[in-house]
C-alpha cells in the first residue's frame, strides 16, 4: 500500500469523514478465504491450498468452502486462541484449531471450525466491496482472544491488560477524546447495547465544568443507528463516526423475529437467512454514503471485525509492541475517578498475569471502502485494530501524543486513499464520467433487505422470565450464550451511573414514562435493568443536545 508517512497529518482533501463498522467474530478465512479474486498471486487467501489442521486421531482436517454461518461458537478464549495459534516458534503455526475445538467441545463435528464460507454464496456484499475496493489480507485483531479487549483497542490502543471478556466501566483515554481536543466531532451509532459504553467518559452527561467552560456533554454524541442516514443525507456525518452492530437477539409475539446483525456465530445464527442480516447492515452503511456523492467523495468507510471467533485462519499472526499503557493522565487522576479506576484495574490485573501483548490475535477480514480507491486493490500491509485510532491520529489530530505504545507502533492505512492513481472520485453508475472511471457498484437492493432494527432491549412487559412469552419484544439468551449477560451487566453499570447525574432526572422520568422498565435475567440468574438502561440512555442523549442548543437529530 502507498506509504501514509508522506500525507500524515492530512486526508490529502480526500477524507474529511471515517466510518469505522466492526461487526463479530469471523476470521478472515472463514469469510473471505475462498474470495476469488482478480490478483490470485497477491490475495492470501485459501484458493492457493490445500491449507489443514490435524485431529487428535491424527487425521489431516482441510479448509473447505462448504461450510455455512453454522450455530455452533467456538472457544475463543484468549486461552482457546492460544491453543489455536499452536505449535509456536518464532511465529505462531495456527495449526491448533481443530485440537482446541476437540478439547472444549468434543471430537465430534470438529472440522466446523475448518468449514469455511462460499463468499459469493454467503456474504456477497462484504464479497463485492473487497472486490469493488481494498481487501486488508493482513489485518490482525489485537489480541488473541475475545470481543471485548479487542474492541477496545480500537478505541484506546490498549485492552486495560485485559485478555478476556471483563464487562465493566474502562477509564483509558480513547481516540474519541484526542480528536474532540482538536476539534473535530465524533459520533456513536448504537443499536440496542454497544459495547463501546464501557468507556463512561464517553457518555458522562454535562457537568458544572461543561457548563462554565460552554462545553457541550458526550452523551450528546451518541444516536440510535437510524439516525446515521438523516446525517449522512444532510451532509452533517462528523469527523469520526463508529458504528455498532445489534448484538443481541430479540423476539416479538406480535413481530417477525429480529436478528442481531453482529454476524457472531451461535449467538444470532439459526440460517443463512439470519447471517444476511449484518450482510445487509454492512451494504445498508455504504448505501447511506453512496446516496450523498459529495460528501462520499471525502468518506473513508472501514468494515472490520473484533475478532476470530475460533474460527480457522493459515496466516500466523506476528509479533507486537507491548501498549505500554499509559492511563493516568489530566483530569482523570482526580481523586474519586483515579480511585475507582484503579479498583478496577487492580482487579483486571489479577486475570492476566501470563500474556506481555507482544503478539497480536488471529487475523479477521477488513475493507477499506471510497470512491478513491480502484476496484481489486490489496492493502497487504500488516494492521490491526490499533491502526485504526493511529490513522485518526494522523489525519484529525497530527500533533497528538500516541495513546499508547501500540499505537505509536501500529500502522496506518489512509495512504491508501491519499496517495491513490485515480484522477478523481469514481461516480454513480449511468452517472457523468468525464475521466472513465469504474462506476461504483450498487448494492441498493442489498441495503433494502436489510431487517428493522430495534430501538431497547428488553424482556416481557409482563415480567417474566426472559424466553417466556410476553407481550412486548424479549430477548432469548441461550443457555450458553454469555453476551446476553455481559451486556447486561455493562447496562447495569450505565443504569447505575447515569441515575446518579441530576442532570439526567428529567431524562430517567421521560424514560419511565414511555417505557415500561424491564429487567434482564443473565444466565447467572442475576437481575439487570437493561430495558431502563437503554431506555435512560437514549433520553439522556437528546436531553444533553437540548441543553447544548443542538437539534434533536444533528
Amino acid at each position: 500500500m502507498p506509504g501514509a508517512a508522506s500525507t500524515a497529518g492530512s486526508g490529502g482533501g480526500r477524507i474529511d469523514h471515517v466510518v469505522v463498522l466492526m461487526l463479530e467474530n469471523r476470521s478472515f478465512d472463514n469469510l473471505l478465504g475462498f474470495l476469488e479474486h482478480p490478483k490470485a498471486d497477491e490475495f492470501d487467501g485459501l484458493t492457493r491450498g490445500p491449507h489443514h489442521n490435524v485431529n487428535a486421531a491424527g487425521t489431516a482436517v482441510a479448509a473447505t468452502a462448504d461450510g455455512l454461518p453454522s450455530g455452533v461458537d467456538p472457544d475463543h478464549s484468549h486461552e482457546g486462541a492460544l491453543r489455536q495459534m499452536e505449535p509456536f516458534g518464532d511465529v505462531a503455526a495456527n495449526g491448533g484449531f481443530v485440537r482446541s475445538y476437540e478439547t472444549v467441545m468434543g471430537e465430534a463435528n470438529a472440522d466446523v471450525v475448518m468449514k469455511c464460507l462460499d463468499p459469493a454464496a454467503h456474504c456477497p456484499v462484504m464479497a463485492e466491496l473487497a472486490l469493488e475496493f481494498a481487501v486488508c489480507t493482513a489485518w490482525f485483531s489485537s489480541v488473541p482472544g475475545e470481543t471485548w479487549p479487542n474492541r477496545n483497542f480500537a478505541h484506546a490502543a490498549t485492552s486495560d491488560n485485559t485478555v478476556n471478556i471483563e464487562a465493566g466501566l474502562y477509564y483509558d483515554r480513547t481516540i474519541f477524546e484526542v480528536i474532540a481536543k482538536k476539534n473535530k466531532s465524533w459520533h456513536i451509532y448504537y443499536d440496542g447495547t454497544p459495547q463501546v459504553w464501557c468507556y463512561p467518559r464517553l457518555w458522562r452527561p454535562r457537568t458544572f465544568v461543561d457548563f462554565l467552560l460552554r462545553r457541550p456533554a458526550n452523551i450528546g454524541n451518541w444516536f440510535e443507528y437510524a439516525q446515521f442516514a438523516d446525517h449522512a443525507a444532510a451532509g452533517t456525518l462528523p469527523s469520526y463516526s463508529f458504528i455498532e452492530p445489534a448484538h443481541n437477539r430479540f423476539y416479538s409475539p406480535e413481530d417477525a423475529p429480529r436478528r442481531t446483525t453482529s454476524q457472531h456465530p451461535h449467538n444470532n445464527l439459526e440460517s443463512a437467512d439470519d447471517f444476511a442480516g449484518g450482510d445487509a447492515l454492512i451494504a445498508s452503511v455504504y448505501e447511506t454514503l453512496r446516496a450523498n456523492p459529495t460528501q462520499f467523495a471525502k468518506t473513508l468507510l472501514v468494515i472490520t471485525y473484533d475478532e476470530h471467533g475460533g474460527l480457522y485462519d493459515h496466516v500466523s499472526p506476528p509479533s507486537a509492541v507491548p501498549p505500554g499503557d499509559r492511563v493516568w493522565r489530566g483530569l482523570s487522576r482526580l481523586i474519586g475517578r483515579w480511585l475507582r479506576a484503579r479498583a478496577d484495574r487492580e482487579h483486571k490485573q489479577q486475570r492476566n498475569k501470563n500474556f506481555d501483548f507482544r503478539r497480536l490475535g488471529v487475523r479477521v477480514p477488513a475493507v477499506l471502502v471510497s470512491p478513491w480507491i480502484a476496484p481489486a486493490t490489496i492493502v497487504g500491509e500488516r494492521l490491526e485494530h490499533a491502526s485504526i485510532p493511529k490513522t485518526l491520529r494522523e489525519l484529525f489530530a497530527p500533533d497528538a501524543k500516541p495513546l499508547t505504545d501500540r499505537d505509536r507502533a501500529a500502522a496506518a492505512f489512509h495512504g491508501v486513499v491519499v496517495d491513490s492513481p485515480l484522477g478523481g472520485p469514481r461516480p454513480d453508475p449511468g452517472g457523468p464520467n468525464p475521466l472513465g472511471l469504474p462506476p461504483l457498484p450498487d448494492l441498493s437492493g442489498a441495503a433494502r433487505a436489510a431487517p428493522p432494527t430495534h430501538r431497547t432491549m428488553a424482556r416481557g412487559a409482563g415480567g417474566g422470565r426472559v424466553g417466556e412469552a410476553a407481550t412486548g419484544p424479549t430477548i432469548d439468551p441461550e443457555p450458553d450464550n454469555p453476551v446476553d449477560a455481559e451486556l447486561a451487566r455493562l447496562a447495569d453499570c450505565v443504569d447505575k451511573r447515569l441515575r446518579r447525574r441530576p442532570a439526567t432526572v428529567l431524562a430517567r422520568r421521560r424514560a419511565e414514562q414511555q417505557a415500561q422498565p424491564q429487567t434482564l435475567m443473565a444466565r447467572t440468574g442475576e437481575t439487570f435493568p437493561a430495558e431502563e438502561a437503554v431506555s435512560l440512555f437514549t433520553a439522556a442523549t437528546k436531553v444533553a443536545r437540548r441543553a447544548a442548543g443542538l437539534p434533536r437529530r444533528t
